[in-house]
């Protein structure tokens, strides 16, 4: 599974240099629209033709379908505007690194909302990511 997790580190790696170009004439809610469109048929697709009539029992509860609904509201639309809108007028090279503090705010959202108990060096993790923005946003 490590492959997988570096594999898609490369994908990642590689949208926002593609994304910068762009946003020099896509607006960054456009630009929203056309990823979620692009997203939503390959999903579509995958779907229907791997699971056919099964799809719609994969969805889950209701309830747990709508907090899918939510977290994509929040980090596809509200998110992914304000970050196109960071990296359309901003340098790539440091957008791109702030924008990937987000665990940070996971950790702090786990222990707080979801009860988590973090360890020590979970501590560490977050106290490194917290000298990244410091160093990072320093020098702009």
């Amino acid at each position: 599974m490590i492959w997988l997790a570096l594999l898609a580190a490369v994908f990642w790696g590689t949208s926002p240099i593609l994304e910068k170009r762009a946003l020099g004439s896509v607006a960054p809610v456009a630009a929203v629209l056309l990823r979620s469109i692009t997203v939503a048929g390959i999903a579509v697709i995958y779907l229907l033709w791997n699971h056919g009539s099964q799809t719609a029992r994969q969805m889950g509860r209701w309830q747990d379908a709508l907090l899918v609904m939510l977290a994509g509201l929040i980090s596809a639309g509200v998110g992914q505007v304000l970050y196109f809108a960071a990296l359309r007028g901003g340098k790539t090279s440091i957008v791109v690194p702030l924008a990937a503090c987000y665990p940070l705010v996971t950790v702090l959202l786990s222990v707080f909302v979801l009860g988590e108990r973090v360890r020590w060096w979970h501590m560490v993790g977050v106290l490194l990511i917290l000298l990244g923005i410091v160093l990072i946003s320093r020098h702009e």
